[in-house]
């Protein structure tokens, strides 16, 4: 089965999808091989016994894997889709309570909203003297 899924890398959205067949998940991005690995983005698998829970809410699905100390975090309309497939080779495969995992603030967008505000009252600064 293969469904469009987008993944949250390092406070970046990089498309792609999930294909889960009877024995692995694998998450692959849409940028060509020579691009992935200028870019550092590379496909990865897992098999489907090491997945241990998840957690969705709208359109976000997080997803632990046994052994990795990160969640996986992708964007998809196919969450339940996905979690029936995995669930349909993976019994163990369970609901996270909302304590489990902590939200991953997101840093980088908040010191871009910063530059774009200070950028912004530097160009209304310099206006207001006259050099712009």
């Amino acid at each position: 089965m293969k469904f469009r899924a987008d993944l949250y890398s390092g406070g970046e959205r990089i498309e792609g999808h999930i294909i889960i067949d009877e024995q692995l998940f694998i998450w692959k991005p849409f940028i060509p091989k020579l691009a992935r690995k200028l870019f550092g983005v590379d496909v990865f698998e897992v098999p489907l016994v090491d997945l241990e829970g998840y957690q969705q809410k709208g359109k976000k699905l997080i997803i632990g894997i046994h052994g990795y100390s990160e969640f996986p975090r992708f964007r998809t309309k196919h969450s339940q889709e996905i979690i029936a497939a995995i669930q349909a080779n993976n019994h163990q495969f369970r609901m996270y309570a909302s304590n489990e995992i902590t939200s991953e603030f997101n840093w980088r967008g908040l010191i871009e909203l910063g530059i774009c505000i200070l950028a912004v009252a530097l160009y209304i600064f310099l206006q207001k003297m006259g050099i712009l």
